[in-house]
């Protein structure tokens, strides 16, 4: 799954963002849909979360491949699968 960085303003006027700009929430990195993405993992797989970034292909543009950093969230090995 990938998960945008995106701080949910829609609006910019100079370097300030709205609603950013009157509730100081959320900061870029840690987007309302970046936290809710984390606490479902913590919801299913516990506190056994082990994460690491990577370099991955995020997509395409004319057949060249765009390669960004990501954060990859895997579940501890030698924990039980639920399924």
């Amino acid at each position: 799954m990938l998960v945008p960085k995106h701080d949910g303003s829609i609006l910019t006027v100079g370097r300030q963002a709205w609603p950013k700009s009157i509730t100081g929430q959320p900061v870029r990195r840690d987007s309302n849909l970046a936290a809710e993405v984390r606490r479902l993992l913590t919801e299913v797989w516990g506190d056994d979360i082990e994460e690491d970034s990577e370099d991955r292909e995020v997509g395409t543009v004319d057949g060249t491949s765009i390669i960004r950093q990501v954060t990859v969230y895997t579940r501890a090995i030698g924990q039980p699968d639920d399924e």
